[in-house]
């Protein structure tokens, strides 16, 4: 007989953790908002295409960087005339 309600005892706190784990991950699962700035420390925010590049390396480049940033605006400059150094200073 010790032994029967022993086994009934045991499973009922198991099948008592089980229905309060369930709860439980419900709960997070309702409530977890994926966070925005997780995306962007895995990608940069802007890539810099040397003279150096192959047209098929900087085409790749564009590619890759289109996929992971949905608003891609490409500029195209003479580095020798704009410093974008200054530009990025004052804009920031």
């Amino acid at each position: 007989m010790r032994e029967f309600l022993l086994c009934i005892a045991v499973i009922g706190t198991l099948a008592f953790g089980f229905f309060l784990m369930k709860k439980l991950d419900g709960f997070l699962d309702e409530n977890h908002k994926p966070d925005e700035s997780d995306d962007d420390k895995e990608y940069p925010d802007c890539v810099f295409l040397s003279d150096k590049l192959s047209e098929e390396e900087i085409t790749a480049e564009i590619k890759n960087f289109r996929k992971t940033h949905k608003e891609t605006q490409i500029i195209l400059c003479d580095s020798g005339r704009i410093n974008l150094k200054d530009r990025h200073d004052r804009s920031g």
